[in-house]
């Protein structure tokens, strides 16, 4: 049997990856103007968030953290990429019911959409759960060009709709957006 996870983000390593000077650079903005700074960051933030979700994948570096219930089988699969790493995985104690570092021997299979943990070997008492922890989205200069000239586009549209996606006659919206992330979908079944 097969489960499938989605997992939490923990908490947001490092930065976006994509800095306001880009984006002020994206809108011809000179770095010495900061009076939309803080909007800007907003911003940014929020095209990175609209771009993960066009590509059902994560951009910015995060924690993930997923506890997973082994009595349903040592086969899991995480729809979730891209992978950078496995950084834990800890057992229930059982008897003081506290999640300790715990040494597994586990297959990892990483794939276009997400990645897989087939579990070789467990502890010398068996949990009940795993608690495992892994890092995903791209380190900051690592990030794809298309998908950074992506996020750049939305989250300069975001800010001057006038300059936005779409075409002079208001009716008619370009795709440019959605040609530069589309070798990065994830497809899900």
């Amino acid at each position: 049997m097969i489960q499938v996870f989605t997992g939490t983000p923990s908490k947001y390593i490092g930065d976006r990856g994509i800095t306001l000077a880009e984006l002020k650079q994206q809108l011809n903005i000179e770095e010495e103007f900061t009076d939309d700074d803080q909007l800007l960051e907003t911003l940014l933030g929020t095209a990175v968030e609209a771009i993960e979700n066009m590509i059902n994948g994560h951009i910015q570096h995060k924690e993930m953290i997923q506890e997973i219930d082994l009595s349903k089988g040592s086969y899991f699969f995480f729809p979730i990429a891209p992978l950078l790493s496995i950084e834990s995985i800890k057992a229930m104690n059982p008897e003081n019911q506290q999640w300790v570092t715990v040494s597994v021997i586990y297959e990892l299979e990483e794939m276009h959409n997400g990645f897989s943990i087939n579990l070789k070997s467990l502890p010398s008492y068996i949990p009940s759960k795993l608690q495992i922890t892994y890092e995903v989205g791209y380190s900051s200069n690592e990030i794809p060009k298309p998908l950074k000239q992506a996020i750049l586009i939305q989250a300069a549209d975001f800010y001057d709709s006038e300059r936005s996606g779409y075409t002079a006659s208001g009716l008619q919206k370009t795709n440019l957006i959605e040609r530069l992330v589309s070798p990065y979908i994830r497809t899900y079944w």
